[in-house]
């Protein structure tokens, strides 16, 4: 999006300087969500002209991508770099990388299909209803061999929303 904002240069300037770190103080992943929304509706939202902003908020997926990103999905929109940090950091503060322990993911379609890796089913299906990240898809993680110490996966698909 950030690439549409007639504004990038700005928005560069601004973000730059901003670090992830600075947010790493915080203690649960809760109050990292409020600082980052905070960032958000008190730097970012600022740069988005009024028209762009409504074309964002007020038209459909059609006309949106269609004007800004030729009809791509949203899941195949890059996303900017401060957004990726802002996300790796979160899965960290949550504990949702993969680790060997991981037996599910989420794919979350929304932020470039990203995946957040659970260690039981339990923990999953809680934080897909809890935190409402649809659309998503659910899958195990089914181990085919490993090498050098490193596991590689097939993903079966377990359920969509």
């Amino acid at each position: 999006m950030c690439e549409y904002l007639e504004k990038l240069d700005e928005f560069e300037r601004v973000t730059a300087p901003f670090e992830v770190d600075t947010l790493k103080g915080k203690i649960t992943p809760e109050e990292y969500v409020r600082a980052v929304i905070a960032f958000k509706d008190d730097v970012v939202m600022p740069l988005i002209p009024k028209d762009v902003r409504e074309d964002l908020e007020l038209n459909d997926y059609e006309i949106y991508t269609d004007k800004h990103h030729h009809r791509q999905y949203w899941n195949e929109i890059p996303l900017p770099m401060i957004a990726l940090n802002f996300v790796d950091e979160y899965k960290k503060i949550a504990d949702l990388n993969h680790t060997e322990e991981s037996k599910y993911c989420a794919v979350i379609y929304d932020l470039s299909d990203d995946e957040f890796c659970f260690n039981t089913l339990e923990e999953m299906e809680t934080f897909l209803r809890v935190e409402d990240v649809a659309p998503f898809t659910a899958f195990e993680l089914v181990g085919l061999e490993s090498f050098n110490g490193m596991t590689a996966y097939e993903l079966r698909e377990l359920y969509s929303a």
